[in-house]
């Protein structure tokens, strides 16, 4: 399995430490949002909750602090300045659109990925495409004749796993943890 991470993506599983939560597909209609103990491992959250993001003005929405968009199990994207949220088609584009959570990889403007269709993603500093820190979740090295995670840091494949994701490419490395597979890093842009 690979980790990825370029300019357009990083990889990253998730944690719901939102208040409030918004499953992947919630319409930007008004509807009860879910707690974080009431999603399902894949479902998309964002904090603040889409309805206190429906209910903020565009002015605010065009210089947004603090947005972190997640997918339980999975992993999470926490935006380290401000972004612009008044571009997006609708603000639940976030959530599995315009930042994509998968097992080990994390991709924002996924439309944009390898020079294709780069008109979709605003350039660095616009958008969402600013500093971020990504989270990914069961980021461990994989037992080539078991195929089982190793999670073990006496194995003498973790070293190499840990070298790894330290050097990947357009990305700074943070943090690891074996226990979970907690890869922390931060990305300039996307």
């Amino acid at each position: 399995e690979s980790l990825a991470a370029s300019s357009a993506s990083a990889a990253t599983p998730g944690s719901p430490s939102a208040k409030k939560t918004t499953p992947l597909g919630a319409a930007d209609s008004p509807r009860r949002e879910k707690g974080p103990d009431e999603l399902q491992d894949g479902e998309y959250w964002v904090k603040p909750s889409l309805d206190v993001l429906r209910n903020t003005s565009n002015e605010e929405l065009s210089q947004f602090k603090g947005l972190t968009v997640g997918r339980k199990g999975y992993g999470e994207v926490q935006f380290l300045e401000p972004v612009d949220l008044t571009a997006l088609p609708r603000l639940s584009a976030l959530l599995g659109k315009i930042v994509q959570i998968d097992n080990k990889e994390c991709c924002v403007y996924p439309d944009a990925v390898d020079g294709a269709n780069d008109d979709l993603k605003p350039p660095p500093g616009e958008g969402v495409n600013v500093k971020a820190r990504i989270i990914l979740y069961g980021c461990w090295p994989g037992d080539k004749a078991t195929r089982e995670p190793i999670k073990d840091e006496s194995h003498p494949s973790f070293p190499k796993h840990l070298k790894r994701l330290k050097s990947m490419k357009d990305t700074h490395f943070e943090s690891y943890s074996i226990e979970d597979g907690k890869w922390t890093f931060t990305v300039e842009h996307f």
